[in-house]
């Protein structure tokens, strides 16, 4: 498994789907307003104020930068998880307003 760490390809795939993620995480967030968790992988901000795109563009694979591109790598896991489990809280918080509108 440790030969997939870093290549180019992997990092492509996780950026990819860091977007995907993150445009799901938006359309929830258009239909219930902000929601204030922390963030995983910054605990001391909250998840809807990371600066995605800034962290994509940090994040990437670089030609002959073995120890950056593993680095890379291993970040955007871990932004994986963070914006996995804000869309999770996300959709809770979707659930639970709708929740209110059908009780009345």
């Amino acid at each position: 498994m440790t030969e997939l760490l870093g290549r180019e390809n992997c990092i492509k795939n996780l950026r990819k789907d860091l977007v995907d993620i993150q445009v799901a995480i938006e359309d929830v967030l258009s239909r219930t307003g902000p929601v204030h968790y922390t963030s995983w992988k910054s605990p001391d901000k909250l998840a809807c104020s990371l600066d995605m795109v800034a962290l994509l563009e940090e994040y990437d694979f670089v030609n002959g930068e073995d120890a950056y591109n593993q680095h890379s790598h291993v970040v955007l896991l871990e932004l994986v998880v963070d914006r996995l489990l804000l869309l999770l809280q996300s959709v809770g918080a979707f659930t639970e307003l709708q929740k209110g509108r059908y009780r009345r």
